[in-house]
């Protein structure tokens, strides 16, 4: 892909790593955040921990472009995965 990253790739991509792992979409719900849920933070990878906003880390990128090709990358592994156990 020799285009420029944009947000909004980056929230599709996003949108089918959290559908294909069967956790929340949004961020918060009536101001409590969604646990589970995998999110961009300063173009960081991570996964909401708790109701008060805890997070893990699980890819650390410095660009749009790196945080793509990790969101891409987890989304194959995953779907591939349930490909395979029939899931």
């Amino acid at each position: 892909m020799n285009q420029r990253i944009t947000n909004k790739h980056l929230f599709n991509m996003l949108s089918h790593v959290n559908d294909v792992m069967s956790t929340p979409k949004d961020v918060c719900t009536d101001g409590k955040h969604n646990v589970g849920n995998i999110h961009l933070y300063d173009n960081n990878i991570v996964q909401t921990k708790n109701e008060s906003g805890g997070i893990a880390f699980l890819a650390r990128c410095n660009t749009k472009r790196e945080a793509y090709m990790c969101l891409e990358s987890m989304y194959e592994t995953v779907r591939q995965f349930r490909l395979h156990r029939g899931i």
